[in-house]
């Protein structure tokens, strides 16, 4: 046993000692002109797979070595340090403006060809001034983007719609640098328009509030939320198309797929998103076939795919087969930890339905890591909340687990 924990020990060492820590400056491939100033967290390639990547912007008149510190404990904290590449960038001048935003294009461009990151997990994260020019600068980069973090920011540029970049906000309910009047109204435009938005005002916070204890318990959750999503703007490789549309074809043809076949399309779909792979994971999850339905669910309890794919899992919590109940259940929470409101429906209605009060006293436990993560901040979600009030009101242990859930709230 104490061999055991020795090794463990040490391949823990070598994994973070593995990660190099590097600066310097990117250039131009063609005429050796600077681009833009880098601090980095790159981890040794896998074979057969691309590294995620995370573009820190500083504040005013920090650097490009400030946001990796808090990423470096987000990354050790979920787990996953060797799966992302961390690049801090400096601005041109004290602060951000339009003229970073080619040289941010650019050090992605330097990361994919460079480092083996793949384009489809590409995320940003921002403090203050850096979370500013997120709020403008990702809506205009849906290609390069498949989500941002914005710690005590601004948003002024609004996607239209839900089909592209994501947003994580963490902001201080009393910052007085950069007041929350505005985030505050940019949450309400982007539930309006659907886009994918996790909200975390924390209560009491200042400027600095990203970085507060209750804040700092959310870091390791900012990563989940990264590994949830692709970018949906990506196209798909020629070899996923192929293989979704082999796929498909043999649903046509008598609504089976063979073993071959399954193994080539659905470990594809974990890295990809888009209207073709939420279509397709549709199809297998509205099928009576269990082949089908439980590599479906199993996928969703880790990836947080489009709405319509959201909706088919609803239907599946009260399905015969323990494993879909299950992964449809372990998805929807997932779902709903990340504010999304269809997730969040459908899991609360289903907890309201049941009509076991020992059953529902059980189900209420699926939402302690939603509220969790939610600790700290100045309110659950408006749909989470109305049921554990519509229960608090009532008697009994349901009404007692209710009424502890929102405590603090």
């Amino acid at each position: 046993m104490i061999r055991i924990l020795v090794l463990m020990v040490l391949v823990s060492l070598v994994s973070a000692a593995s990660v190099a820590e590097t600066a310097g400056v990117i250039t131009d491939p063609a005429t050796g002109a600077e681009i833009v100033r880098y601090s980095a967290l790159i981890p040794p390639p896998v074979r057969g797979q691309g590294l995620g990547l995370i573009v820190g912007l500083h504040g005013i008149g920090g650097n490009e070595k400030q946001t990796l510190g808090g990423l470096k404990i987000a990354l050790a904290d979920a787990g996953r340090s060797q799966a992302f590449m961390v690049l801090g960038l400096k601005s041109k001048g004290r602060g951000w403006e339009t003229v970073d935003h080619e040289p941010i294009r650019q050090a992605v461009a330097w990361a994919i060809r460079e480092h083996g990151v793949d384009p489809r997990r590409v995320y940003g994260l921002g403090y203050s001034h850096g979370a500013i020019r997120y709020g403008h600068f990702a809506a205009e980069a849906q290609d390069l983007f498949a989500g941002v973090v914005l710690w005590a920011g601004t948003c002024a540029k609004i996607p239209a719609d839900g089909s592209g970049v994501a947003y994580y906000v963490v902001h201080g309910e009393s910052d007085p640098t950069v007041k929350p009047g505005n985030i505050r109204a940019a949450r309400t435009t982007m539930r309006e328009r659907g886009v994918r938005l996790v909200y975390r005002e924390i209560r009491g916070g200042d400027h600095g509030a990203p970085y507060s204890p209750a804040a700092r318990a959310m870091w390791g959750n900012h990563i989940q939320w990264m590994d949830s999503l692709r970018n949906a703007r990506q196209p798909l490789p020629e070899e996923v198309a192929a293989a979704i549309a082999e796929a498909e074809a043999a649903l046509d043809a008598d609504g089976k797929l063979s073993s071959g076949v399954a193994r080539r399309v659905f470990p594809v779909l974990m890295d990809n998103a888009g209207p073709a792979v939420d279509d397709f994971l549709l199809r297998c999850l509205q099928s009576d076939d269990r082949a089908l339905l439980k590599p479906a669910t199993k996928l969703c309890t880790v990836r947080v795919y489009g709405d319509s794919v959201i909706a088919a899992l609803a239907p599946l919590l009260d399905h015969k087969d323990k494993t879909v109940r299950q992964q449809a259940l372990a998805a929807l929470v997932l779902a709903s930890d990340f504010q999304v409101q269809p997730a969040e429906t459908a899991l609360c209605s289903w907890i309201a339905g049941i009509e076991s009060a020992r059953s529902q006293f059980a189900a209420l436990g699926v939402l302690d890591p939603i509220i969790a993560h939610q600790q700290g901040t100045v309110a659950l979600e408006p749909t989470v909340t109305e049921l554990l009030k519509s229960l608090a009101a009532g008697s009994g242990p349901v009404a007692q687990r209710a009424q502890g859930q929102l405590a603090g709230f």
